[in-house]
């Protein structure tokens, strides 16, 4: 049984909602299921990796690459029932680490991690926001803290693999601070009918083996003078056309 939804999107980025949720949903899988990434994740996951499942949820992920073979498994929540409902799902998943933490502020040390994975676990951040184009204050910081955090327990040649709503325009100058020592390795788009980008961060990647995007401008937005009418701007508009060119 799933909860009922929210009435405003910001409502996703509050602990209080997912503890609700996760007390009447048994499990849900956001964006794509495993069979859509099970190969990109092959491509960039050994099984003998050490993998941090960022924000599990009540998603299947974990049990599904546990039952592929991928051994080493953790996953955390911030929502303390989730984990222990997840815990408990299956034979598989008892053999999965489980633990809740805050994505902010990880108990787990350093350079020990082979890759962070995560599923619209960021997204959530980003729900409050009404232009993504200028970020307030607080979103940043949230991000910051946490991309700070996969950067810290990542070993050096460790991976970061984000699958987003948001398009590498957005989501790729998040990811490039040289400050996270990584670069965008590759970014894929699985879906047919409703994108969804996958993005591969690697620690120690050269410039030249990175991946490039395009970073588009924030439309301009034109002012009107206050004394001038929008009728009367756009009467002045259409008479601006040069139609000798």
């Amino acid at each position: 049984m799933m909860s009922t939804l929210p009435e405003a999107n910001q409502t996703y980025g509050t602990k209080d909602y997912w503890i609700s949720r996760f007390n009447q949903e048994n499990v849900y899988e956001w964006l794509v299921d495993y069979q859509q990434l099970k190969a990109h994740l092959a491509e960039n996951i050994n099984q003998d990796d050490t993998i941090l499942i960022l924000g599990c949820g009540n998603s299947l992920l974990g049990e599904k690459l546990y039952n592929d073979g991928y051994r080493m498994i953790i996953s955390m929540d911030y929502c303390e029932n989730v984990v222990g409902n997840m815990s408990l799902h299956c034979d598989s998943c008892k053999s999965i680490n489980w633990l809740t933490m805050d994505a902010t502020n990880m108990t787990i040390k350093d350079n020990c991690i082979d890759v962070v994975l995560e599923k619209a676990t960021i997204d959530t951040f980003l729900v409050g926001e009404k232009n993504l184009w200028s970020l307030s204050p607080s979103s940043i910081e949230k991000v910051d803290k946490t991309l700070s955090e996969i950067s810290r327990l990542l070993k050096p040649d460790g991976k970061f693999i984000s699958l987003s709503f948001n398009q590498p325009h957005f989501r790729g100058k998040l990811y490039s601070n040289d400050k996270y020592d990584w670069r965008i390795k590759s970014i894929d788009t699985i879906g047919v009918n409703f994108h969804h980008y996958l993005y591969v961060i690697q620690k120690g990647l050269s410039q030249t083996e990175s991946a490039d995007y395009y970073v588009y401008q924030p439309p301009a937005i034109t002012t009107i003078k206050s004394e001038e009418t929008i009728e009367e701007r756009e009467e002045n508009d259409i008479f601006a056309i040069n139609l000798d060119n």
